[in-house]
């Protein structure tokens, strides 16, 4: 890849391998105008005249506006067309309280006295938190679920969750690392590591009974997964692929001599025997096959997803930030027992009762086991993901790398849905060329490693006393620079890092001016996520994390 720059130092071109690419033009504020991909196909931005974007007009010619109020806080979106509007409240410690989506109804939250959400209601559900004096959550109650409840030892270490009479518990090794995993039903999931803090081995089993199975991973002298052996190892690669071709902007075109079409923002229309709705807000909305609907979904005004229909079949999600932690189907309430992290699940009911996860290093769940600690079903992946089952009588959606397969084949990844058999996501990236030129591509073709369950980082800002400018390390919308009167911020939505961001120094002393000031990059003292007011933008947590780090 080869990158052009302007007068004034902007990225004007970026020239990609094929020889096509992406330019850029900025106004006499440096602030990006124009972005024309490898097809000539144009987005646009406006601003008012604090440097805030007022208007963004997509490659499809669709015009999604944006209000702030006299803080600088985002108050009004408006979508294209059917896409509705999103209007946010705050309360008088400048709190988001409520976030109004005139298509799928209200979100809100209320806070303790150290700003931490003690409720957070939805149309689904109220969820409630509680959090000890160290700031860690020690409780949550779903809905009308059981309490879940969450314990910790002295070196602030998740030793324990328990929800009603069942409980999951840790250990570690003095070098802090998760030794044993240890379920309601009493199965273990035994850890082994070398020097390098590397998970070499894993067993299942339970006490008194024959061993459930294992694997184990060698690596390379630069860290890289080389081999995988035990019971569960993978037995197959995945099947050959031919006759595929691609465009100017990564698309594949042709599947197995099968022509894919797209829309100009990047998203699948048809496979050959399906048709793909989006939503104004590119979400996908619908799968049709034949003329008939055979999928719809639902999304709430974070985008998450809160409700599938397939078959006929209706599904309800509840969430607790990004995780599922009930699904209702008709009268049915089905809890699942989750963890702190991002797509860990330890039970949920299904064929036959409870039924209890035993994930492998990816997360990608290897067996089921009933509350007798008897495996019930078993998961075989290729290393893209395809899945084979033991047995079609459950019903659990988790499978690779934790998240939720559906009928059509898909898997919801959050922001996107991915086909493993093309080892491709179905829609573009939302971070752009920072994933990499290609678009398309899942964890940039290193899935034996890698999983992207969507975490998401934003920029926000917070408005400076002084009244003077600085450079933050923040966004202009695809590739320009941007400069205003506050300092700006990087948050992790998933919560499992600090925000970070660029505070001024003495100067840069090379004569490049990349921020204004050399500085560092660092957390903004005590000062919370709810100081700050966020860009539309999102981005990958592990790719912005890399990119703090380098």
């Amino acid at each position: 890849m080869q990158t052009g720059f302007d007068a004034n130092g902007n990225v004007a071109a970026i020239l990609l391998p094929h020889g096509n690419g992406v330019t850029y033009t900025c106004d006499e504020r440096d602030r990006c105008v124009t972005r024309t991909d490898a097809l000539g196909q144009v987005e646009r931005w406006t601003y008012d005249k604090m440097d805030r974007v007022k208007t963004y007009t997509d490659r499809r010619k669709r015009v999604t506006t944006y209000v702030y109020d006299t803080l600088g806080r985002s108050t009004t979106t408006t979508f294209p067309s059917m896409g509705g509007t999103l209007t946010a409240s705050y309360d008088a410690g400048n709190r988001m309280v409520a976030l109004a989506d005139s298509l799928s109804g209200t979100l809100g939250w209320s806070y303790d006295n150290f700003d931490q959400v003690a409720a957070a209601n939805s149309p689904q559900g109220t969820i409630t938190y509680g959090y000890d004096a160290a700031g860690r959550r020690t409780r949550m109650q779903a809905a009308t679920q059981a309490e879940v409840v969450y314990g910790y030892d002295n070196a602030d270490r998740l030793t324990g969750i328990t929800h009603g009479a069942e409980k999951v518990s840790f250990a570690y090794d003095t070098a802090n690392r998760l030794t044993t995993q240890t379920l309601p039903n009493q199965v273990q999931t035994v850890y082994t590591y070398n020097n390098a803090d590397q998970v070499t081995g894993m067993a299942w089993g339970k006490a008194g009974q024959p061993a459930l199975g294992s694997l184990g991973y060698g690596y390379n002298t630069v860290g890289q997964l080389v081999a995988q052996t035990g019971t569960h190892a993978p037995q197959s690669l995945p099947a050959a692929s031919s006759s595929n071709s691609f465009d100017d902007n990564n698309r594949q075109t042709a599947a197995n001599n099968v022509a894919l079409s797209y829309d100009e923002s990047g998203n699948l229309l048809s496979d050959g025997s399906r048709t793909y709705v989006w939503d104004d807000r590119d979400r996908l909305s619908q799968i049709q096959q034949g003329g008939a609907t055979i999928a719809s979904f639902s999304y709430d005004a974070l985008g998450r997803r809160t409700a599938k229909t397939e078959g006929g079949t209706s599904m309800q999600y509840l969430y607790d930030g990004l995780d599922t932690v009930q699904e209702t189907q008709g009268s049915t309430v089905n809890p699942i027992l989750t963890g702190l992290g991002l797509d860990q699940r330890y039970a949920r009911n299904d064929t036959g009762g409870r039924t209890y996860f035993l994930t492998d290093q990816l997360g990608s769940t290897r067996l089921l086991t009933n509350a007798a600690g008897n495996a019930v079903q078993r998961y075989e992946y290729d290393p893209y993901g395809t899945t084979a089952q033991s047995s079609a009588a459950y019903t659990n959606p988790y499978q690779y790398t934790g998240r939720e397969k559906d009928a059509s084949g898909l898997y919801y990844y959050r922001a996107r849905y991915y086909r493993p058999q093309w080892g491709r996501f179905i829609s573009e990236d939302p971070i752009g060329l920072a994933g990499g030129i290609n678009y398309h591509a899942y964890v940039g073709g290193n899935p034996v490693i890698f999983s992207d369950p969507f975490g998401l980082a934003r920029f926000g800002f917070r408005p400076l006393g002084d009244g003077q400018d600085r450079f933050g390390a923040g966004e202009a919308p695809s590739g320009g620079s941007n400069a205003e009167r506050a300092h700006e911020q990087l948050w992790f939505d998933d919560n499992k890092e600090e925000n970070v961001g660029f505070f001024a120094g003495t100067g840069d002393g090379n004569g490049f001016q990349l921020c204004g000031e050399k500085g560092e990059v660092r957390s903004d003292g005590g000062r919370n996520r709810n100081q700050y007011t966020f860009f539309g933008s999102t981005y990958d947590d592990s790719t912005m994390r890399d990119a703090v780090k380098n």
